[in-house]
């Protein structure tokens, strides 16, 4: 592996970590030593992962907001988690659909006649 060498950087890392780039060279860390005294066994993987969030504003038809708002108080989930959770259910959609707008309507739909129904 090549390395090119950055004083400035050397020198962050000296201020921040108080080791220098040459005596890091010299250090080999062993799987062992990160490990050392700590119990993993009731990890669970992925626990604290989210998904980085894009804030954007789109513009939405007043009546699907309002589906949602209301979907969500009764579900006690924030209206925005389950427009996000339709639209991922779009984008893995299996069966093959011409284009994202049929698959968000046929997807919306599906939801509207399955949560109406419930009234």
């Amino acid at each position: 592996m090549r390395f090119d060498w950055d004083e400035e950087k050397n020198r962050i890392n000296r201020r921040k970590h108080g080791v220098d780039f040459e005596e890091a060279q010299t250090m080999k860390k062993k799987k062992s030593d990160t490990h050392r005294g700590y119990d993993f066994s009731n990890v669970v993987r992925g626990k604290f992962f989210r998904l980085p969030k894009s804030e954007r504003m789109i513009p939405l038809d007043a009546d699907i907001v309002a589906y949602f708002q209301k979907r969500g108080q009764k579900e006690k989930k924030a209206y925005y988690v389950l427009i996000n959770e339709t639209l991922r259910r779009a984008m893995n959609y299996e069966k093959p659909i011409a284009s994202l707008a049929a698959r968000l309507q046929k997807i919306i739909a599906e939801e509207v006649e399955r949560h109406g129904a419930q009234k």
